[in-house]
């Protein structure tokens, strides 16, 4: 599916999205609040970090749009959480 259709239903289920052309199942990119938050949570469910210690986000680059392959996805929340309470 597309990235669109995809961001759409991970908010609505609260999952990820993977694509095969960027490292599917590898690397998840999870929506956060209204979509305009990306956090990248790698395989082992590490979050990761920015060079000044909060969550890394993730922008999407123009052939990221025209990839077809996204794929909801499921990940570890208890990750998301601790990485984000960490900073707050």
């Amino acid at each position: 599916m597309n990235i669109i259709e995809a961001t759409k239903k991970a908010l609505k289920e609260d999952k990820a999205i993977s694509s095969y052309k960027i490292n599917f199942n590898t690397v998840y990119f999870v929506p956060k609040g209204d979509g305009s938050l990306w956090l990248v949570v790698d395989s082992e469910n590490n979050v990761a970090m920015s060079e000044y210690g909060w969550p890394a986000s993730w922008n999407p680059k123009a052939t990221d749009f025209l990839n077809e392959d996204w794929q909801i996805v499921d990940y570890d929340k208890t990750a998301i959480k601790n990485a984000i309470d960490g900073v707050s």
